[in-house]
């Protein structure tokens, strides 16, 4: 026979894990076109972003500036032009500049370009895709870039912080931990307190500054005055400073950043804490990147993502492999 507060005890345990379970879809539905592929195709043999539809034969879809097939998009858009230039005549030109350049055509492989939306469809074999991608995606390059730093800083249970430290230890890709850690957030055991974002260009050094209101509780050295400090210390107005300054790699895939990151109160100069790291990114990874102790038990960690963005889209490819995202 189960006492009555044990039963009770298992009930409320069960309420809170559905609503943890519930609580882990997504706040936002966001609805966006797919994204495209800004970084290297091959990932374990396989290309990343490319469809395979038959034997030999892949489809890929690129964005592709009307410069790149600028007469047939004149033909298009030509008001003088009878008759109008047909979708075949633009898949045939956008074939032919192709042909030129080196690809060869063989059965079953095809390019169409769509000039309303920009995009080139391409069917092709691995060889002669690779040989598309190294002519389209050659614009690329030319665009300006710039790159986003975000920093997320999380509060959480010590032993769940441990758990986090001791998964890193021999990694250097951290997203399975953020995205754990994320997740705790949904079910309402871990806690967001900040999320500063940058946006500057390779080389530039940027800086926010952020108030955040959040429960202070100083170590064992610092208690040395009354229980009543400590409880005057409990919620306090802390200014947070993101300082960064990023290096896009020669292969414009790793990001070296070097980042301060500095907590302080406005009203105590002995709260304060700071964090200074120097490290090398992977587009789109996370890193855990320091931590610290409040009152033993609980701890803040602090994580690291730098993005490599373009200011358009042209040359880039489309991801088809909805799968892997």
């Amino acid at each position: 026979m189960i006492p009555i507060s044990r039963f009770l005890f298992l009930l409320a345990v069960l309420f809170l894990g559905a609503s943890c379970d519930s609580g882990n879809e997504p706040f936002l539905k966001i609805e966006r076109e797919q994204r495209v592929v800004n970084y290297p195709r091959s990932v374990d043999g396989d290309m990343v972003g490319v469809r395979p539809i038959g034997e030999d034969l892949y489809e890929a879809q690129y964005i592709v500036s009307p410069v790149v097939f600028e007469s047939s998009r004149a033909q298009a858009v030509d008001p003088f032009a009878e008759p109008a230039a047909s979708s075949d005549d633009v898949n045939k030109h956008a074939q032919e500049k192709l042909e030129r350049a080196g690809i060869s055509f063989g059965e079953g492989a095809s390019a169409k370009y769509h000039p309303e939306s920009g995009i080139l469809v391409v069917v092709q074999t691995r060889e002669q895709i690779e040989l598309v991608e190294a002519y389209i995606g050659g614009g690329c390059n030319l665009l300006e870039k710039q790159i986003q730093i975000r920093m997320e800083i999380y509060r959480l249970p010590s032993l769940a912080g441990l758990e986090a430290l001791e998964s890193v230890r021999a990694q250097s890709d951290h997203t399975p931990e953020r995205d754990a850690v994320l997740l705790a957030v949904h079910g309402r055991k871990a806690r967001l307190l900040a999320a500063p974002m940058i946006l500057c260009r390779s080389g530039q050094r940027a800086k926010v500054t952020e108030s955040i209101s959040e429960k202070v509780e100083m170590s064992d050295s610092e208690s040395e005055d009354s229980e009543e400090r400590k409880t005057a210390a409990a919620d306090e107005n802390l200014l947070l400073e993101l300082e960064a300054d990023p290096i896009l790699g020669a292969d414009e895939f790793t990001i070296d950043v070097n980042s301060a990151l500095v907590f302080r109160s406005d009203d105590r100069l002995d709260v304060r804490r700071s964090l200074t790291a120097q490290t090398t990114l992977l587009h789109g990874t996370w890193q855990l990147i320091g931590n610290w102790n409040i009152g033993g038990d609980e701890m803040i960690l602090v994580f690291l993502t730098a993005n490599v963005q373009r200011t358009g889209d042209y040359g880039a490819l489309i991801d088809l492999d909805s799968e892997r995202h």
